[in-house]
């Protein structure tokens, strides 16, 4: 199945706009400098998703401001785990269920250390949520909100993929193959069925026509 290459072009920006922009993407940037400062993986794991979840929102079409707010949500969706003790985050073997329900917590602070900084609202509600299965989203379309559903179903499946490919200190990263596998398996229940369509269509294109690497800085200020 096909979609957009690039997002939908929108109108040029108000000066007002512009300054806006601006100051969320310093934000952004301030925020994703404080997580790794405290956790190095869990920056470069955060990176790695926004970058994906950039191309991701850009493939299937949305508008360009809601590929940046995705993006940045995306940049951001653990942040809340500086709240997190590194003992927990860099723990070598499982996490014992007491560990896993303090880690859980790290939606719900992201979210709120994102409130509080009064420019990044849209992507608290989508770092609140980016582990909600997307069986359990139909009432956000319901309330007309299928450009935020969206965006949560975008995040949860690049953050997913990213962490099944990646060494953890407790074992090996899975292979592409065997990482979509795993997320077609959950097709439908835990993950949007046309988000990883639209995320294998973008690991299978030819590697020249793949983005060149880019700093957090280009990701938060691009599109």
């Amino acid at each position: 199945m096909k979609y957009k290459t690039h997002p939908t072009l929108s109108p040029a920006p108000r000066d007002d706009e512009v300054m806006s922009l601006g100051r969320v993407a310093d934000q952004t940037l301030s925020l994703m400098d404080r997580l790794g400062r405290y956790h190095r993986p869990t920056y470069e794991h955060s990176f790695r998703v926004g970058c994906l979840a950039q191309r991701v929102a850009g493939h299937l079409g949305m508008s360009a401001g809601a590929v940046r707010t995705i993006t940045r949500a995306a940049l951001l969706h653990d942040v809340g785990k500086v709240a997190v003790p590194t003992a927990i985050l860099d723990k070598p073997a499982e996490l014992t269920q007491q560990e896993w329900a303090y880690l859980d917590l790290h939606c719900s602070i992201g979210a709120d250390i994102l409130q509080q900084t009064k420019l990044l609202e849209n992507e608290s509600y989508l770092v609140q949520y980016h582990h909600r299965w997307y069986a359990a989203n139909n009432s956000l379309v319901a309330k007309g909100n299928e450009q935020r559903r969206t965006g949560i179903d975008i995040i949860a499946v690049c953050d997913a993929y990213d962490a099944m490919t990646s060494d953890r200190p407790y074992s090996p990263g899975r292979s592409r193959v065997q990482a979509l596998t795993h997320l077609q398996d959950d097709a439908g229940t835990q993950f949007n069925p046309r988000v990883i369509d639209a995320l294998r269509e973008i690991l299978d294109a030819p590697s020249d026509s793949r983005p060149e690497h880019q700093s957090h800085e280009g990701a938060v200020t691009a599109n």
